[in-house]
C-alpha cells in the first residue's frame, strides 16, 4: 500500500467518524429547547425560583435542568427569562434555525450551511470569552466517591462548569485566586470557593473545539468529562495537567485536528478512560505520563494518526487495559514503561514497530498473563533490555516479523523466576482458600483449572516465542525457548487427584519429560548424554558381574554390606565384593555393547567368551545368555538414544545441516 492511498484513507476514516460524531451531536439536541430535556445532576429549582442543591431543596421543588444552568444570573442570583438572556446576548436566533445558547451554536448546521462560528473573527466570540469566563469562575469542586465500584465519580451535586454540547475555540484559565464569592446556592465555607486555586472543573462532554485547545499544566479540580469531544481544529495539548480531582474521561473522543499531548501528565484522581477515543488527527504523546489513582483504560482505542509514544510510562495506580487497541498510524512505543498492576492488550493491533524495551512488567504472575494474547505483530516487536522478560505475557500472540531481544536473553534466572512467581501466586491462592475453608472445594474441583491457566500461560507463551526464534533462524534460542516450553508443560497436572478435567498431559508424558531433562537438559547439553551413557554402562556392568557371581553359586555377601555402612566402611566393601575379576570383563563387555549396540546377538561378540560369560552360560545354559543378550539390548537401546540426543544438541549448537 502507497503512503498516498494510506493517507487518503485515513482522511476518508476522519471523515466517516466526524460525520458519525455529528449525527450523535444532533440526536442529542443541544439547542435552548433541547437544554431543558438534560437534567443537571444533582441541583434542583425552588419555588421561589432559586437554584439549590437537590439535598437542601424544599418541598415542592423540581429537578434542575441545563437550561436553568445557563438561566443563573451570577451576579443577582436570579434565573432570567429568554428576553433577559436575548438581550445580554446569550440566545441566537439564526433565521430559519433552531434557537441556541452561543456556546452551543454549531459549526455548521444540520442542512450543512455554516454558522458563524467557522469565523474566527466573528464579533460574537467576545460574548462567548466573557460566558465562558463566568461560568468557569463560578465552577466549585465536587464531592468525589472514594472507594467502591464508582471511585473517581461525582457523588451529590455536580458543580462543574456544564460545557455538554459546547462548540468553542478556546477554553480561558479560571483565576489563581477569585476576586469574590458567586456561589449559586446558599453561602458556604471557603472549600466552595469558584475557581478554587486555578483549577478546571469541567463537564465537557460532546464538545467541539475548532481551534487548538491549550490545557498545559491545567489542574482539574473534579472528575474531567471529555466524552465524546471532537477536537478537530488543531492540536491538544494537556502536558504537564494534573488530573487530580477525579476520573480523567475520555471516552470516545475524537483528536482529529493534530497531535494529541498528554506528556507528563499525572491521572492521579481516579480513573483514566480512553475507551474507543481516536487519535486520527497525528501523533498521541503520553510521555512520562503517571496513572497512579486508578486503571488506564484505552479499550479499543484507535492511534491512526501517527506514533503512539508511551515512553517512560507509569501505571502504578491501576490496571492497564489496550485490549482490541488499534496502532495503525506509526510505531507503538512503550519504551521504558512500568506496568505495576494487571495489564492487557488483548487483541490489539500493532501495524507498525512496537517498542517495549526497556520496559517493567508487572512482578505478579497473573497480572501479565495472557497480555497480548490474540494481539498482531505486524512489524518487529522490540524487547530488548527489559527488566525482566514476561514468558507468559506472549501466550498465543502472532509475531509475524519476529521479536527483537537483547543478546543475551533469555536469561535462566528469568525464566526460574516466572516459575517462582507462578508457585507464589498459586500458593497465595490456596492460603487465602484456606482461611475462606474452601480448599477442600478447590483442590478436587474445576477451580483447580487456575494450575492450568497459569503453567498454561507461561507453556504458550514459551512456545510463541520458540516459533518466533525458528522463523528467524535462531536455533540456539529455538532450543532453550523449547526446553522452557517443556519444563512448564511439566508442571501442569496430569490426573484427576490434581485435575477434575480432561487433562491435556498425561502422566507418562511427564514422566519421559523429566527423564529426558535429567538425561540430556531437553536437548541443550552435548556432554550429559554421553556422561549418562558412560554411566549406565557402568551400571550395567555391575548387574552383569553381580548376575554371573549369584548363578554361580558364589553371591554377594549381603549380610556385610549392612555393617560396612554403619561402619563407614562401604567404600571398601564394593571394590572387595568386585574384585574377583568379573566386574573388570563385565565392565570390558558393557564398553563394547555401548560401542557396538545390539553386537551381543552376532557370534564372536567381545567379552561373550571371558570367563563370567563362560560361566554364566555353564550355568544357566542357552537361555539364562539368552537374558543377557535381552538386558544388553535395553542397554545397547539407551546408548543409541544418550549418543542420538548428543548428537542433536551438537547439531544445533554448531547449526549442522
Amino acid at each position: 500500500m502507497s503512503a498516498t492511498n494510506s493517507n487518503a484513507e485515513r482522511t476518508a476514516a476522519i471523515k466517516a467518524a466526524d460525520e458519525q460524531w455529528w449525527k450523535g451531536w444532533w440526536a442529542a439536541d443541544f439547542s435552548w429547547e433541547g437544554l431543558a430535556k438534560h437534567d443537571w445532576q444533582g441541583w434542583s429549582v425552588t419555588p421561589e425560583k432559586k437554584l439549590v442543591e437537590t439535598v437542601d431543596a424544599p418541598d415542592g421543588s423540581r429537578q434542575a435542568s441545563l437550561q436553568d444552568y445557563y438561566r443563573w444570573d451570577w451576579t443577582t442570583k436570579r434565573l432570567r427569562g429568554d428576553k433577559a438572556m436575548a438581550t445580554a446576548k446569550l440566545l441566537d436566533d439564526t433565521p430559519g434555525q433552531p434557537r441556541f445558547h452561543i456556546l452551543h451554536v454549531p459549526e455548521r448546521w444540520q442542512d450543512g450551511s455554516e454558522s458563524w462560528k467557522t469565523d474566527a473573527t466573528d464579533d460574537r466570540w467576545a460574548s462567548v470569552e466573557t460566558e465562558l469566563l463566568a461560568l468557569i469562575q463560578a465552577a466549585r469542586p465536587c464531592d468525589v466517591i472514594a472507594d467502591g465500584p464508582g471511585k473517581g465519580g461525582i457523588e451529590g451535586a455536580d458543580r462543574r462548569t456544564q460545557l455538554a454540547g459546547a462548540q468553542l475555540r478556546n477554553l480561558p484559565r479560571p483565576p489563581a485566586s477569585p476576586p469574590q464569592t458567586l456561589e449559586i446556592g446558599p453561602e458556604s465555607d471557603e472549600a466552595q470557593r469558584p475557581g478554587q486555586s486555578g483549577a478546571w472543573h469541567l463537564n465537557a462532554t460532546r464538545t467541539r473545539w475548532l481551534a487548538h485547545l491549550d490545557g498545559q499544566g491545567a489542574v482539574f479540580g473534579s472528575p474531567a468529562d471529555f466524552s465524546s469531544a471532537q477536537f478537530s481544529g488543531g492540536n491538544t495539548n494537556f502536558q504537564d495537567a494534573q488530573f487530580s480531582g477525579g476520573d480523567a474521561d475520555f471516552r470516545k473522543a475524537q483528536f482529529s485536528g493534530g497531535d494529541a499531548d498528554f506528556g507528563n501528565a499525572q491521572f492521579s484522581g481516579g480513573h483514566a478512560n480512553f475507551i474507543n477515543a481516536q487519535f486520527s488527527g497525528g501523533y498521541a504523546d503520553f510521555k512520562d505520563a503517571q496513572f497512579s489513582g486508578g486503571d488506564a483504560d484505552f479499550r479499543k482505542a484507535q492511534f491512526s494518526g501517527g506514533t503512539a509514544y508511551f515512553i517512560h510510562l507509569q501505571f502504578s495506580g491501576g490496571n492497564a487495559d489496550f485490549t482490541d487497541a488499534q496502532f495503525s498510524g506509526g510505531h507503538g512505543d512503550f519504551h521504558n514503561a512500568q506496568f505495576e498492576h494487571a495489564v492487557s492488550f488483548r487483541t490489539a493491533v500493532f501495524h507498525n514497530v512496537a517498542n517495549f524495551s526497556r520496559s517493567r512488567f508487572p512482578a505478579g504472575s497473573a497480572d501479565r498473563n495472557r497480555a497480548f494474547v490474540g494481539v498482531r505483530f505486524k512489524e518487529p516487536v522490540m524487547f530488548a533490555k527489559v527488566e525482566h522478560l514476561p514468558f507468559s505475557a506472549f501466550d498465543d500472540a502472532l509475531l509475524e516479523k519476529g521479536i527483537v531481544l537483547t543478546a543475551e536473553a533469555p536469561r535462566e534466572s528469568e525464566f526460574r523466576r516466572s516459575l517462582r512467581d507462578v508457585r507464589l501466586a498459586l500458593n497465595a491462592k490456596m492460603r487465602a482458600l484456606f482461611w475462606q475453608d474452601q480448599l477442600r472445594r478447590w483442590l478436587p474441583g474445576q477451580n483447580r483449572s487456575e494450575w492450568h491457566d497459569f503453567y498454561g500461560a507461561l507453556e504458550g507463551g514459551c512456545r510463541v516465542l520458540k516459533q518466533a526464534m525458528k522463523a528467524a533462524g535462531d536455533s540456539q534460542r529455538e532450543q532453550q525457548f523449547y526446553r522452557y516450553e517443556l519444563i512448564a508443560r511439566r508442571k501442569r497436572p496430569s490426573n484427576k487427584v490434581f485435575w477434575d478435567g480432561d487433562s491435556p498431559v498425561s502422566i507418562f508424558e511427564k514422566g519421559l519429560s523429566w527423564i529426558y531433562g535429567l538425561t540430556a537438559g531437553y536437548g541443550a547439553s552435548i556432554a550429559r548424554p554421553l556422561f549418562v551413557a558412560a554411566a549406565a554402562s557402568l551400571v550395567f556392568a555391575a548387574i552383569f558381574s553381580v548376575w554371573a557371581r549369584g548363578v554361580s553359586g558364589d553371591p554377594v555377601d549381603i549380610a556385610s554390606l549392612w555393617p560396612s555402612v554403619r561402619d563407614g566402611t562401604l567404600w571398601q566393601f564394593i571394590p572387595q565384593s568386585l574384585s574377583d575379576g568379573r566386574f573388570a570383563a563385565a565392565s570390558e563387555f558393557a564398553l563394547q555393547n555401548l560401542l557396538r549396540p545390539f553386537g551381543v546377538w552376532l557370534p564372536g561378540f567381545p567379552g561373550s567368551e571371558a570367563g563370567w560369560a563362560m560361566d554364566f552360560k555353564a550355568n544357566t545354559g542357552p537361555a539364562g545368555w539368552n537374558w543377557v543378550r535381552i538386558v544388553a539390548s535395553i542397554q545397547s537401546f539407551f546408548s543409541i538414544v544418550m549418543l542420538f540426543l548428543s548428537a542433536l544438541a551438537l547439531r544445533r549448537k554448531f547449526q549442522i545441516s
